[in-house]
């Protein structure tokens, strides 16, 4: 798994990287909300993931390994906005998208603001 740190205007990212085959797309999982980490499922869920899947796996603003750089740009705009460039930086093909909890939102949000980045969702 490759680990990249892209920042943006509102935060730093620390991204983990899983390619299996370039000619599939990624799919990128969007977990339960402020304050928690996919930590927990990166390590648990990842090891039957990442074996057919290209994966995406980043914390939300201001969450453990994507520290905010201020308190007033935590908001639900920016993480979109965030999201967004994540996922242009990584690869400028659609993704599938897994929206757990907090991240259902998210993900409809995703498909609202940026349709044409959107594959698949769970």
């Amino acid at each position: 798994m490759q680990t990249r740190l892209i920042e943006t205007e509102n935060g730093k990212y620390t991204v983990y990287i899983n390619q299996v085959n370039v000619n599939e797309p990624y799919t990128i999982y969007l977990h339960g909300g402020p304050g928690f980490n996919c930590y927990a499922e990166r390590h648990e869920l990842g090891p039957y993931l990442n074996k057919k899947l290209n994966f995406i796996w980043f914390d939300h603003l201001g969450c453990a390994e994507s520290p905010v750089i201020s308190s007033d740009r935590l908001s639900h705009s920016n993480q979109m906005s965030d999201i967004i460039t994540v996922v242009k930086q990584i690869t400028n093909r659609p993704v599938n998208v897994i929206g757990h909890c907090l991240g259902a939102q998210l993900t409809h949000d995703l498909i609202r603001l940026e349709k044409k980045f959107v594959n698949k969702v769970v």
